[in-house]
């Protein structure tokens, strides 16, 4: 039985390195494709907008003016690299967790064609305009919902 247990042991250690550069290898390939939808890219496209909503923000919690608000936003904004390196790292987890190897070549794949290449520039309007009509929708469902319900309880 203690034979037993040890052999375990040991098949276990050996194995784990091979786990391990499969889960790197596994890794690698979420990561480019990461690369390949251009989610850095999107991530400095946004920091813009971003640093728009947050500058009233600064002035109405720490006051300032124009100069220092923008010199420290500058300076904040510097250290936005590493950051959009650390995310992106995150979201590779992510896909790296929800898709096999032969879907994240797939994916990637897609994303370097032509196709994926104009679904990317297209990708911000088409969420703007998908946003929109998600809202348009929410708030008819309320609208509609509360109207039924008065309707249905008499109240007017």
């Amino acid at each position: 039985m203690r034979w037993k247990g040890i052999g375990l042991l040991v098949a276990m250690v050996f194995a784990t390195p091979v786990a391990r550069a499969d889960d790197a290898s596994h890794l690698a390939l979420a990561r480019d494709l990461v690369a390949a939808m251009h989610s850095a890219d999107q991530m400095r496209q946004a920091l813009p907008a971003m640093t728009k909503q947050v500058r009233p923000v600064l002035f109405a919690q720490a006051g300032g003016d124009d100069k220092s608000i923008d010199d420290f936003l500058a300076r904040y904004n510097s250290g936005a690299e590493v950051q959009i390196s650390e995310i992106t790292d995150k979201i590779a987890q992510v896909y790296a967790q929800n898709f096999s190897d032969a879907d994240l070549k797939a994916i990637a794949t897609f994303y370097k064609s032509p196709a994926g290449i104009d679904f990317i520039a297209k990708q911000s309007t088409i969420t703007q305009a998908a946003q929109a009509i998600g809202l348009q929708w929410g708030q008819g469902y309320v609208r509609d919902a509360v109207a039924q319900y008065k309707k249905e309880r008499g109240v007017n």
